[in-house]
């Protein structure tokens, strides 16, 4: 049986960085809508207005 260390995936991801990009765009993707979503409710949480004190 094979078995596969991340310094053998991480290898052959570099050797292949087309195939690294693509497959990781949907996690890049899913990673930016997150953080957009947390900056928006951070905005909503935590207003800055003409009225707050610093």
């Amino acid at each position: 049986m094979w078995k596969t260390t991340v310094s053998d995936v991480l290898a052959h991801e570099i050797n292949n960085p087309v195939s690294f990009i693509y497959g990781n765009l949907q996690y890049t993707d899913d990673y930016i809508q997150q953080l957009l979503l947390l900056i928006k409710l951070s905005a909503i949480a935590m207003p800055i207005g003409k009225n707050q004190r610093e």
